[in-house]
């Protein structure tokens, strides 16, 4: 026996509901291995510009195919009259196209569609919606300026009220420090490790920011692109700042860097030492510090690129002046040493210097001082004004 059933409208629709994603571009366009685009085009920018944000959209659609059409195949039989966008991030309900509104200069006040066959729809928007009573637009109010105070009020815990003062008899400068990349390195797998050598009477309530590493970069064209910043504030006594000026050298911070590889095969080698000293006037600057590393023989050079390994110093001050150094004479003959490649390194200095209480106190008890004998002389003068004025009335009594 053979049942014979006719399609369903639903099972009909099903087909064109949800059509299967295709994409015609060929196998060389579809896989793009460069993520970057070195020289985009117009086109390029139109085709690659999508917005991905948190949107729910309604489409309002219209079946403009005739009866005796068949449902597949048909382009009348879901034509879009209009969207409603609702964005949940910034509370906003989009109609597209607008509401109609009548109008009494303009008597096509509509929208009008045109199916396959010529017939042409005419159609209208229409805000029907009740419009809100006062008591609720209060309440709207109210809810919108609630949320704006509790906004405020949580920036405001977030932001200091009040400069912070330096701490008594010290001059503070922050640091920030951007190691921007490095270029003329050998090898891949590059990082810098950086240590702040702080001179005798410096001080720092952030030690655990005076040293750090970066990331580990490989090269690209020469280059390793780290943008490693990093941020911190150094005490110093402020009658030291003079000597500061004389004898720059010995006084002022320095930072010391160690550059390193370390290759997919564990091939560990120094690439180069360098030494900054911190500019002492408050700016922004941008600095290229050149590096240097050991120079060995035949064997250690071998050693060196087959694997890994090379001539480490023990202090890493020595790069520099080293801290168990005495003496005005530094001998570094027996370090043969050969040039490296170079950082790239953004340096911002602000500096605070603290007032002197003594002598803002000081001040201040002169002209508080001050202030309390113009108040006595202008209270005598007063004093004297009323009883002139008391003896007038008196003998204006007695005449």
């Amino acid at each position: 026996m053979l049942f014979l059933s006719r399609r369903s409208y639903l099972s009909a629709k099903n087909q064109t509901a949800l059509p299967a994603i295709q994409n015609l571009k060929p196998f060389r366009e579809r896989y793009n291995k460069n993520v970057l685009d070195d020289g985009p085009t117009d086109a390029r920018i139109r085709s690659a510009h999508y917005l991905y944000t948190e949107r729910t959209t309604m489409y309002v659609m219209a079946d403009l195919s005739r009866k005796d059409e068949p449902a597949t195949g048909s382009t009348d039989s879901e034509t879009l009259l209009c969207s409603v966008t609702y964005d949940k991030a910034r509370k906003l309900l989009t109609v597209s196209p607008d509401f109609t509104f009548d109008d009494e200069h303009d008597d096509e006040c509509h929208y009008s569609v045109t199916n396959s066959y010529g017939i042409k729809f005419n159609y209208r928007i229409e805000h029907v919606s009740q419009g809100r009573t006062s008591p609720e637009l209060q309440e709207q109010r109210e809810d919108t300026r609630r949320e704006i105070q509790q906004l405020l009020a949580y920036k405001e815990a977030e932001l200091h009220k009040e400069m912070q003062l330096a701490p008594a008899n010290l001059s503070t400068i922050f640091l920030t420090l951007d190691i921007v990349s490095g270029h003329g390195f050998s090898y891949d797998g590059l990082f810098i490790t950086y240590f702040m050598d702080l001179p005798q009477y410096w001080s720092t309530k952030q030690k655990d920011r005076l040293s750090g590493r970066t990331q580990k970069c490989r090269l690209e064209r020469g280059s390793a692109h780290f943008s490693y910043c990093t941020d911190v504030s150094l005490h110093y006594p402020s009658s030291e700042f003079q000597r500061a000026k004389d004898n720059a050298s010995s006084f002022w911070p320095r930072v010391l860097f160690s550059v390193a590889s370390l290759d997919s095969w564990t091939r560990y080698r120094i690439q180069g030492y360098a030494v900054l000293s911190i500019p002492r006037t408050p700016g922004s600057y941008k600095l290229t510090v050149p590096t240097w590393r050991a120079k060995g023989n035949i064997v250690d050079r071998l050693r060196r690129f087959f694997i890994g390994g090379s001539h480490e110093l023990e202090d890493i001050t020595y790069c520099g002046i080293p801290i168990a150094h005495e003496g005005k004479v530094l001998d570094k003959s027996n370090l043969h040493v050969v040039p490296s490649g170079s950082i790239k390194i953004n340096v911002n200095i602000v500096h605070q210097n603290g007032i002197n209480r003594k002598h803002f106190n000081d001040h201040n008890s002169d002209k508080v001082s001050a202030d309390a004998l113009m108040n006595n002389v202008e209270s005598v003068l007063e004093q004297f004004k009323a009883a002139k004025e008391r003896m007038i009335k008196i003998r204006a009594m007695n005449l």
